[in-house]
């Protein structure tokens, strides 16, 4: 009877999984540490149909301090967010003007075209066309929650703006 019991239990573990916790890039630093959380708000990025809140995370544990973009999509049931770190801000940054000088020179006559940075955590970066051109930032990975832009000039700003308010935050250590 307790075989039978410890089968069932062994079973239901692999059946019914639990899920697994998903978390932002701040929130995996933060995990079994004492830590002093500041937020630091930019401009909103205005996309096509939306507005996305913008802020620098800083996060200081024994006085050691790491930094990162939080980009918050307001939604009538939830909030979805991204978390990106400075060294991955710096990638995208670069990866933008790379988007960029490839998507005017772009020459292909395929009806859909996507080029496109993901850090491993799922933020996305990058252009998508069909009918015409759309900048895109994906969230994460898990909601597929894309927001479009007309072009890249708001997107490059925040990163700009972004990359000046860590250097600042930095300098006043």
């Amino acid at each position: 009877m307790r075989m039978i019991i410890l089968l069932i239990l062994l079973a239901s573990t692999f059946l019914f999984p639990q899920k697994e916790e998903v978390f932002t890039a701040s929130e995996r630093y933060i995990l079994n540490k004492i830590s002093k959380l500041e937020d630091y708000v930019l401009s909103d990025l205005i996309a096509n149909d939306e507005i996305l809140s913008v802020k620098i995370r800083r996060i200081t544990e024994n006085s050691v301090s790491a930094y990162f973009l939080i980009l918050i999509r307001e939604d009538q049931y939830s909030n979805k967010s991204a978390s990106v770190g400075e060294s991955d801000l710096m990638e995208i940054f670069k990866a933008l003007d790379v988007l960029i000088n490839k998507r005017s020179k772009e020459i292909s006559s395929a009806n859909f075209i996507s080029n496109s940075l993901t850090t491993d955590n799922g933020f996305q970066i990058g252009y998508r066309k069909w009918e015409k051109t759309y900048w895109i930032i994906r969230l994460d990975s898990y909601e597929k929650s894309t927001v479009f832009f007309d072009s890249p000039d708001g997107i490059r700003k925040t990163l700009t703006d972004a990359l000046e308010k860590i250097d600042q935050l930095k300098s006043e250590e």
